[in-house]
Parts: structure tokens; C-alpha cells; sequence
């Protein structure tokens, strides 16, 4: 795999070898959605007006209220 900015992460993950990739993967961005959302989104009016239409599931809800 050739290295690019899209793929930095990809490739740093991959050379890990401690546990599933794509697990470590999902994670961070699911971290960095969920402090994205606990954060910034939340005074942005759109962000907010897409949430209230569609909520979160349980689990993410729980890592927002954990947040």
C-alpha cells in the first residue's frame, strides 16, 4: 500500500500487530466522532437538528453521557 494522507492511520494501525486492526481502527473514530459531538457539533445547528431527527443508539449514547 502506497503511503497518502487518507491512509496514515490505515497503515499505522496495520503495523501494530497487538490486536485487530480495524478494531483499533473503529475506535478512534468512533472517539473522535463521539468527542466531536460532545464538543463542537453540539452548538452547531444542523449537527443538532440532524441529531434530534435521528438520535443514537444505546451504546453511543452511553459514550456521549460517559464523555
Amino acid at each position: 500500500m502506497n503511503y497518502h494522507i487518507s491512509t496514515g492511520l490505515i497503515l499505522q494501525e496495520f503495523n501494530d500487530k497487538s490486536e485487530c486492526p480495524i478494531c483499533r481502527i473503529r475506535n478512534i473514530v468512533e472517539n473522535k466522532l463521539i468527542d466531536q459531538f460532545s464538543s463542537e457539533a453540539v452548538m452547531v445547528d444542523d449537527y443538532r437538528k440532524k441529531v434530534n431527527e435521528s438520535g443514537f443508539c444505546k451504546e453511543h449514547y452511553r459514550h456521549l453521557l460517559l464523555k
